[in-house]
């Protein structure tokens, strides 16, 4: 498995997190070896390795799943070579997460929502997207709008802390329908990777959930 995270200083971040997990857990520290760069379990000689997005560091990958982190901020070159070692695997695949940057169509992200949306049956990609899709008159702080955009809301995301980055202190994104988003993963064969699963972007505007806390636009 490869992670393939924004910078050398995020990689960082990410392995030590995955390291702490392991220490924290048994059964797990019994059958991973961990090093500086990767852990690695020898009884499947399988691995787990964070790398930066850097092309150059990326080439010879051999992976049964890698993650592209903030797929709407990495370099599309990236994502091409990440996506081009998927065939030195019978099954393998590719998850790019992220959320939108200021320049939606020119990203990474931007191309693989705007694929999903032209060709709804190819096999070969699979889109899920959290978003207020259908929802664009209402208010940005429309709570109604917030829960669709933004799933962790209430868990390991604080509502307080949507509201202070309200506009005018920060620009609205009309890239993306009203809230949040946390879209988008891409099998290359083999099966369908799942996160943050909300339903077919081809299905999503009539059928969102209307679920709310206080105020709601509807």
């Amino acid at each position: 498995m490869v992670v393939v995270a924004t910078d050398e200083r995020q990689a960082g971040i990410v392995h030590r997190v995955a390291s702490r997990m392991v220490e924290l857990h048994p059964d797990l520290e019994s059958r991973v070896q961990q090093y500086a760069d990767a852990l690695t379990v020898p009884a499947r000689g399988s691995s787990f390795q964070v790398l930066p997005a850097v092309p150059k560091r990326l080439e010879g990958l051999d992976f049964t799943l890698a993650i592209v982190d903030e797929a709407g901020r990495v370099d599309q070159e990236v994502y091409e070579v990440v996506a081009l070692a998927t065939g030195k695997q019978a099954a393998s695949v590719v998850l790019a997460i992220g959320t939108p940057g200021p320049e939606l169509d020119q990203t990474v992200l931007g191309r693989l929502r705007a694929h999903a949306i032209d060709h709804p049956d190819d096999p070969s990609l699979v889109w899920r997207e959290h978003s207020a899709a259908g929802f664009e008159d209402h208010p940005v702080d429309c709570d109604h709008c917030w829960e669709l955009a933004n799933p962790a809301l209430g868990d390991f995301l604080a509502e307080d802390g949507l509201a202070a980055v309200l506009p005018p202190k920060m620009r609205e994104r009309e890239q993306f329908p009203a809230g949040a988003v946390v879209p988008a993963h891409r099998p290359a064969r083999g099966g369908m990777a799942t996160a943050r699963i909300l339903g077919r972007l081809r299905r999503r505007h009539p059928l969102h959930p209307r679920r709310g806390r206080g105020r709601r636009c509807l």
